[in-house]
């Protein structure tokens, strides 16, 4: 659009400015129309001069500030869409996801975390370990296809991540369910190819629940195929062998500390870590009110079913919030008996307490030697094959010697008789 008048006076200010604050031409650029000098200010100027002067004025201003804000615009633009080609597709990709969730008000809190995980303009590559941790968190929220959809974007931007190298332990550690969950979108859609390249990828990066893979129903087609049972049998043996290598690693680096105790279980008996003198003792510290205690307490009945005829003994020590004792007792009971728990447990004490180092979270759980020397100490939920993998390697140490065992040889020789003097 063009400007037919100006006031005279802003025109001549113009005129006098305009130089200054345009960009100076570039080297063989197609010259300018020159506009006439400024009048002095007690000049006069005619109808025909201002609209000449209004007219030149126009023309330069239009097409320089027509660049400005063509620029100006570009910048926004990719500012809020991001760079084209891959990065772009992605952005749109999760803003469809983002879209799909509900409520409005979770929707709108989801894109403002993204939009603070991934700032616009940024590679997704940088970024992708944080947004496949939230995809995968959006996928849980998200019912039926919208939900798989978000499993398996996140499982690329977790290989995204992987590729990149830039990437933290704990964040690997999390791949492991992402690519699970992947896997069951996958399979879902008769990709069973991709399905089981996600599973591998899973097992690699610290999946390990192998019962939830061999009964997840999202899997009930891909167990089918042939190749999977021997699939499931390496799967199986790497989770074992990473078991026993994060044992071995627990047990060398585990504290050892002075510890003994005394317990009376629900039934009225007493426990001593004398009791077990000889044999391995694992020593755990729960609460009914406790999920990860109550989660754990299933690996705990079925190793000692399983390894009690060898030299395990499991025993429970419990310790309750409330201060009624006859009513933490029942509660016990209850928990006991729904869980079928098949090794003494009982109310502990807090001098028992005391005995370990940081106690601060439960459960904690003593991990004893033949020797009855504690051996490690381990806090929170950890799953069988760990529990296993411990149990089986202190197993395997050789129990010390009573001292019982020891005095006969000592008398025998004691008891030897003297040589006959020699005539």
């Amino acid at each position: 659009m063009r400007l037919s008048r100006l006031p005279v006076a802003v025109a001549a200010s113009a005129l006098l400015v305009l130089p200054a604050a345009l960009p100076a031409q570039e080297e063989g650029e197609t010259p300018e129309p020159r506009l006439p000098a400024a009048a002095p200010a007690d000049a006069g100027l005619s109808d025909a001069d201002v609209d000449r002067i209004a007219e030149a004025l126009a023309d330069k201003l239009v097409d320089r500030l027509a660049d400005r804000l063509a620029d100006q615009l570009a910048e926004r633009l990719e500012g809020m869409i991001g760079p084209t080609g891959p990065d772009a597709d992605v952005r749109a990709q999760i803003q469809a996801l983002v879209n799909k969730s509900e409520p409005e008000a979770r929707r709108d809190a989801i894109q403002q975390f993204i939009d603070r995980q991934w700032p616009k303009g940024e590679p997704v590559a940088a970024h992708a370990a944080d947004l496949a941790g939230t995809l995968a968190f959006l996928g849980q929220q998200m019912p039926g296809e919208a939900g798989y959809e978000a499993f398996a974007l996140a499982a690329e931007l977790a290989a995204r991540a992987i590729e990149s190298g830039d990437v933290t332990d704990q964040a690997k550690r999390s791949f492991g369910m992402v690519f699970y969950a992947a896997a069951c979108a996958h399979a879902l859609d008769e990709e069973y190819g991709e399905a089981f390249g996600d599973l591998d990828r899973a097992f690699e990066y610290g999946f390990d629940d192998l019962e939830l893979l061999k009964e997840d129903a999202e899997l009930a087609e891909l167990r089918k195929l042939p190749g999977f049972a021997e699939r499931l049998d390496g799967w199986e043996q790497a989770v074992r062998d990473a078991a026993i290598a994060q044992a071995r690693q627990a047990l060398a680096e585990g504290e050892t500390f002075p510890f003994a105790f005394t317990m009376t279980d629900t039934e009225g008996v007493e426990h001593s870590l004398d009791d077990y003198q000889g044999q391995v003792v694992i020593v755990d510290f729960w609460g009914t009110w406790c999920p990860p205690c109550r989660a754990e307490i299933p690996s705990f009945v079925k190793l000692q079913k399983a390894y009690g005829k060898e030299g395990l003994q499991i025993v429970g020590l419990n310790y309750e919030r409330g201060d009624d004792e006859e009513e933490n007792l029942e509660l016990i009971n209850e928990f006991v008996k729904e869980t079928e728990m098949n090794y003494p447990t009982g109310p502990g004490s807090e001098e028992t307490q005391d005995m370990v180092p940081d106690l601060t979270g439960f459960p904690t759980t003593l991990f004893v030697g033949r020797d009855g020397k504690v051996k490690a100490k381990v806090v929170g939920l950890h799953d069988y094959m760990f529990l296993e993998a411990m149990v089986t390697e202190l197993l395997a140490e050789k129990a010390p010697a009573k001292a019982d065992e020891k005095a006969p040889k000592k008398a025998a020789a004691d008891d030897a008789p003297e040589a006959a003097p020699e005539d």
